[in-house]
């Protein structure tokens, strides 16, 4: 939406300053995106981790919350299905359902 915008606006010529040789629609999408509190980003970009280099430290964090004294089982097989395993809410529901009538309180 924004970049439809932006291309809209600069073609009735409102003035912007823009950074040497970049694109006026271009200069126009970043200002409303920083004006509306929007993330200009576009797509991944390789110098950014992906999510299997992230993978092992959401482990570690899963396994230290889970670990803590008052959490239940059926309560740790939920939030692992979230977390780890891309679980929807009514899917992690029911996980830690089963694991309660497994006995895994």
């Amino acid at each position: 939406m924004c970049r439809a915008l932006a291309h809209r606006l600069t073609k009735i010529r409102i003035l912007l300053d823009r950074k040497d040789g970049q694109d006026p629609a271009d200069a126009m999408y970043e200002r409303l995106c920083w004006a509306m509190g929007v993330d200009g980003t576009r797509g991944w970009e390789p110098a950014l981790p992906s999510a299997d280099a992230m993978r092992p430290g959401v482990e570690q964090w899963v396994k230290g919350v889970t670990s803590k004294r008052g959490v239940w089982g059926s309560q740790r097989a939920a939030i692992t299905a979230l977390v780890l395993n891309n679980a929807s809410p009514q899917e992690a529901r029911q996980t830690a359902r089963a694991a309660f009538e497994a006995g895994r309180v």
